[in-house]
């Protein structure tokens, strides 16, 4: 498919494979980084030109990944944040999906989705050796955007279909005398708000996805400006807890 603007040859022909660019702020100097990955050979080369798209980034100490998702499921890069020295890879066959990073009393989490529901990881890594993690949440659903609010953790799903669980809103455990979530916590989350308690469209449940959206239908007028529309406003979040205080046992408690 061809016109005067643009070219299209489907099936993927086209498809660019994503680009890593690291920034100093102290230079103001932009450097591309995605030949120093492709340099590094396989697997390296592979999972990078294998992956979609780079829609998934954390950081924490001297250790920056960049996560995207590809046929072989969630790829992860990671860089040395002081050096820049690109650190290896890893792809995770079991997960399909990920997307946001949260830096919560300086322990780094995301979350992860996979065939049948999600998990909620905790890195537990270093610069030696970056890829490890603790699986601290087993969710039904796969979790989207995650923000603390008085010493839990709490996790929208992107929603699905009939078994899923759904457009929901998790709450995990409380954190412990470390503050923060282990593999004790995994089994411990609960659903504390279905988009199915206020939505009566089914379709509304099974594709609702992430959390500013359900922030935006619950809270309305209070969360409005763009910036709240394109990306999670941590605001909203605790304002929509704050709201469900008094239908939720659960958050009532809190």
């Amino acid at each position: 498919m061809e016109n005067n603007s643009w070219v299209c040859e489907m099936s993927f022909k086209d498809v660019r494979p994503p680009r890593i660019f690291m920034y100093n702020t102290q230079t103001s100097e932009l450097k591309d980084m995605t030949q120093i990955v492709l340099n590094q050979g396989n697997p390296h080369r592979s999972r990078l030109l294998g992956t979609t798209g780079l829609r998934s980034a954390g950081a924490l100490g001297d250790v920056v990944f960049l996560g995207g998702i590809g046929a072989g499921g969630v790829s992860l890069f990671a860089f040395n944040s002081q050096t820049g020295a690109f650190l290896g890879s890893q792809q995770y066959s079991q997960y399909n999906n990920i997307r946001q990073w949260r830096v919560i009393n300086k322990e780094l989490y995301t979350g992860v989705g996979k065939r049948n529901g999600g998990e909620i990881l905790r890195w537990v890594g270093s610069v030696a050796d970056p890829f490890q993690f603790e699986i601290v949440g087993d969710l039904l659903g796969d979790p989207a955007y995650l923000v603390e609010h008085k010493s839990r953790i709490f996790a929208s799903s992107w929603g699905g279909p009939a078994g899923s669980g759904g457009t929901v809103l998790y709450m995990s455990p409380l954190f412990g005398s470390d503050q923060k979530l282990t593999a004790n916590d995994a089994s411990g989350w609960k659903v504390v708000w279905r988009l199915s308690d206020y939505e009566v469209e089914p379709a509304a449940f099974q594709v609702g996805g992430a959390l500013n959206h359900m922030a935006l239908t619950f809270i309305g007028e209070r969360c409005t400006s763009p910036e709240q529309v394109l990306s999670v406003s941590p605001r909203c979040i605790r304002e929509l807890l704050q709201m469900l205080q008094p239908s939720s046992g659960l958050i009532a408690r809190l």
